[in-house]
């Protein structure tokens, strides 16, 4: 039996396959709303950043806003870990394409 070497395994391989073309839409609205939820937790940085220089210590503004921005981290990493687990993303290498190592 012949191994493939890089670069020549065929590509329906790594075509998704009818089933996965047609439930697409679900790893693509969890992706969105990951992008979402970081962006969220940026603008609650800066929004901290900018009380804190505004308020001089005096208010609790960058308190509330830093700890929304601990509970949406903590709330990204949850539903990272169930999508995750749903299967709606997974893991890869540094080349995914490439073909897996084989043993001698």
């Amino acid at each position: 039996m012949k191994i493939p070497g890089p670069g020549t395994v065929k590509q329906d391989i790594l075509a998704p396959t009818k089933h996965e073309k047609r439930n697409m839409s679900g790893p693509v609205i969890f992706k969105i709303v990951v992008v979402v939820l970081l962006a969220i937790i940026l603008i609650s940085l800066a929004s901290g950043l900018v009380f804190l220089i505004r308020d001089k210590g005096k208010s609790e503004r960058t308190v509330k806003s830093l700890t929304l921005r601990i509970v949406l981290s903590i709330a990204l990493f949850v539903l990272l870990f169930i999508g995750f687990a749903a299967g709606l993303i997974k893991p890869h290498g540094i080349n995914p394409s490439a073909p897996p190592e084989t043993l001698p």
